[in-house]
């Protein structure tokens, strides 16, 4: 190493703090982050570990490094590197233990690019440790994290600043945790492999039979020429309770109203009832979705991807549209017949934001949480509803238009910034986002009630 973090703290009274000579050198190479580090704040609490064999620092309570041997730790997170690997990413400065080491692995011209993940930390840091050789190596380029729209193909990072980055930062942190948790959910998916192909055994001849969504787009559109062109997307947050009126109001006035299987006993609890269904999980759960008045549906349309439980689809007596997603599973129904390819990344959220794009310009949003505002899994009336406690993380978080930190899981993380990039897409192509309630995630380019709903 080119610094001793041991020795440093041991004699901080004796010697000046290196910061301004670090502070220096990013000013003169990256002269806009200097500007940044001026003007950040740092709300993170540091306290001195010596608890081990190395002393190290604890931010909020976190360890930024192993307190018994940093360098080995470090030299771990690094990993080998491939003989073509020229240029690497490294998110989040930490201890300042990484990007030396991964220079030193890195092959002649070869270029290092480190992230930073909590700006007013990382100045903070330059005060307490001496990181001035590695900022001056000509390999190094130091960027924020907006900067990065899109994961590189070589990364490395430091584990704990996923626990402490900015709220600029976020959207980043949620795809490096995807990225780890890739594996993961490959498993997940083979355990599910057997339903999911009894599935789509079974409804091979309701999908034939059935007609394709894009007759009921069509539709739809021609009512909508007639409207307003709105389209409210319910989810089944817990907020979708506070939105309600909201919804009510809007399909007074002509909206229509697409709505995910979970979200339909409380829309018809309060006299909503849905244009539209969708429906895409392979799990018999769902079944419980569908205890409801069916009555009050003799109006709305079932769209579903042909995994779904058959017993579902075969026992919605009101009109059926099939759909697929563009997962290779499908490629048999496509074969079998011309079928439209919805955007699907997970959550039936989804599609029905992509049915909602497909036929209207303004689209509202409601219950699209992915997490559990008011300690809540689902909104009121939904089967599977219980409090959040038995499934919210203690560290996974979404942000919603309150700026509050909402507990989440993975998945749910995951199929919000998958539906962020759909909606950038979108709104690109003319489509207008509104939220109607400020509990609910927040999603770049979706705007918000003035007044919480």
């Amino acid at each position: 190493m080119a610094w001793s973090v041991s020795c440093f703290i041991a004699n901080m009274d004796e010697k000046p703090p290196p910061g301004q000579a670090a502070r220096d050198i990013i000013a003169d190479r990256w002269p806009s982050i200097a500007v940044h580090m001026q003007q950040a704040r740092c709300t993170i609490e540091l306290e001195l570990d010596q608890s081990g064999e190395a002393p190290t620092l604890l931010a909020n309570g976190i360890r930024l490094a192993s307190a018994w041997q940093p360098e080995r730790e470090a030299q771990l997170q690094c990993g080998p590197l491939w003989p073509d690997v020229a240029e690497l990413t490294l998110f989040g400065v930490g201890m300042g233990y990484l990007p030396p080491l991964l220079l030193e692995r890195l092959p002649a011209g070869g270029k290092l690019r480190v992230v930073l993940l909590n700006i007013g930390l990382f100045d903070v840091m330059l005060d307490l440790i001496e990181m001035s050789d590695w900022l001056a190596h000509q390999a190094v380029e130091l960027v924020c994290a907006d900067a990065i729209t899109r994961l590189p193909a070589s990364f490395r990072l430091t584990p704990p600043m996923l626990q402490l980055v900015d709220p600029a930062a976020e959207p980043l942190r949620d795809w490096l945790l995807q990225a780890l948790s890739e594996r993961h959910m490959q498993v997940h998916q083979t355990d599910v492999q057997d339903t999911l192909e009894r599935n789509l055994q079974r409804n091979m001849v309701l999908h034939d039979e059935d007609n394709d969504v894009a007759y009921l787009l069509n539709e739809m559109i021609s009512e909508q020429l007639a409207g307003d062109s709105n389209v409210v997307v319910a989810g089944a947050g817990p907020s979708l309770d506070h939105a309600i009126g909201v919804i009510q109001q809007l399909q007074g006035e002509g909206a229509s109203v697409v709505a995910v299987d979970a979200a339909l006993a409380p829309l018809l609890n309060n006299g909503i009832a849905p244009d539209v269904v969708v429906s895409i999980d392979p799990l018999d759960t769902i079944k419980r979705f569908f205890e409801v008045d069916r009555d009050q549906l003799a109006n709305t349309a079932l769209v579903y991807f042909p995994v779904v439980d058959p017993d579902v689809v075969a026992g919605w007596t009101q009109r059926r549209f099939s759909a697929v997603g563009s997962h290779e599973r499908f490629q048999s129904y496509r074969k079998m017949k011309k079928s439209t390819v919805l955007f699907s990344s997970g959550s039936v959220i989804h599609p029905a934001v992509d049915i909602a794009c497909r036929v209207g310009r303004q689209i509202h949003l409601a219950g699209v949480d992915f997490g559990y505002p008011f300690a809540s899994t689902h909104a009121s009336g939904v089967a599977v509803a219980h409090e959040s406690a038995t499934v919210a993380s203690s560290t996974l978080t979404v942000r919603n238009y309150r700026d509050d930190a909402v507990p989440s899981q993975m998945n749910f993380i995951s199929y919000y910034r998958d539906l962020e990039q759909f909606v950038d897409r979108q709104t690109r192509r003319g489509s207008v986002f509104q939220n109607i309630g400020h509990y609910s995630a927040r999603i770049r380019h979706v705007s918000v009630l003035p007044v919480a709903a």
